[in-house]
């Protein structure tokens, strides 16, 4: 059954899907960081049969793992899901040829995956696992995996570009959403402009875009250069609302409004999600679910790019054991 929580933590993913990415978090303008994934699926397609393996992608997003698999060759059937509600054909319409020889299953739970036991030869993941609960996701990866079959996962480092850049994020969502008043002033303008006689409709703006004014800059004063993306990108879209006075409605106004803050909102809860499930270098949680469910880690090492700053990945390679690990017997 789905929670409450967990429709709330799909959503907030959809809208970050809602795009034509392909890659996550950012790194689509990083050739190097591109080069060094594309490098370590190649080198998982290599480990996969060499006929008509069966391949699992979990949080797979826009498919960015499995199409680096099928460009280095693999003959394998792939399934990827996601919990978010994806469509990647319809966002990245040039790749329809290569999602037409997967499965995409959207609104898919890591924890409750809907496949047998014993299904696939190889999990893989793209900085997926490390945002699924453990120990119940990794209890899944090694049920549904076949004896000797094998999960290739990246995971993020809490020390990464995007962690950093995330933690940066929450920073600024949470001042925006809830010191600021930004929000609070823009939909009171705009009110005020729209409810005015018209001879005063300008004049009265004109007062309030002062005060707005000085609120921005106080507002930025609270950053430091590294620290105003989001604000920049919020303060340009209301400025870009007010602009619309003389020609949109009222209703139209306060909508986008409240949409600005709706995707700040949703923004502010993947920024969060992000620095929280992000993993350190000694990965004990992670290490220790993955070892609990019967999957013997064989490597994990870090990895890194030319020009990114702090490490790009953890690479994790381990493959189910034949036996499953004894369980502590239960005291008396």
């Amino acid at each position: 059954m789905t929670t409450k929580a967990q429709t709330k933590r799909f959503f907030i993913w959809d809208t970050y899907w809602d795009t034509a990415r392909q890659q996550s978090f950012d790194l689509e303008g990083k050739p190097n960081a591109l080069t060094a994934l594309g490098q370590y699926w190649s080198s998982v397609a290599q480990s996969l049969p060499p006929q008509n393996a069966s391949v699992l992608d979990l949080g797979c997003g826009h498919c960015a793992a499995s199409l680096a698999l099928l460009a280095s060759g693999a003959k394998a059937a792939i399934t990827a899901v996601d919990e978010a509600n994806i469509d990647p054909s319809r966002y990245l319409p040039e790749k329809a040829e290569w999602f037409s020889r997967m499965t995409i299953r959207p609104r898919v739970q890591m924890e409750e995956l809907p496949f047998e036991d014993a299904s696939f030869d190889a999990v893989i993941s793209q900085f997926g696992i490390e945002f699924g609960p453990l120990p119940k996701t990794a209890t899944e990866i090694a049920r549904v995996l076949k004896p000797g079959g094998f999960l290739a996962a990246l995971v993020l480092p809490y020390n990464s570009e995007a962690v950093q850049e995330a933690r940066r994020a929450l920073k600024q969502c949470r001042y925006l959403l809830a010191e600021s008043k930004l929000f609070e002033s823009a939909v009171t303008m705009v009110s005020g402009y729209h409810k005015a006689p018209p001879e005063e409709q300008e004049p009265q703006m004109q007062v309030s875009l002062d005060q707005f004014r000085k609120s921005v800059e106080l507002a930025f004063t609270k950053f430091s250069e590294k620290e105003i993306n989001v604000l920049s990108v919020i303060v340009n879209a209301l400025y870009q609302v007010f602009g619309t006075r003389k020609t949109a409605s009222e209703q139209d106004q306060i909508f986008a409004i409240e949409n600005a803050r709706t995707h700040l909102a949703h923004y502010a809860a993947r920024a969060q999600d992000t620095a929280r499930s992000a993993v350190d270098i000694n990965m004990a949680a992670l290490r220790g679910a993955l070892a609990a469910a019967g999957l013997q880690l064989a490597d994990v090492r870090p990895m890194q790019a030319s020009g990114y700053h702090g490490l790009l990945a953890y690479q994790i390679y381990g493959r189910k054991l034949a036996t499953p690990p004894q369980q502590p017997a239960a005291r008396a």
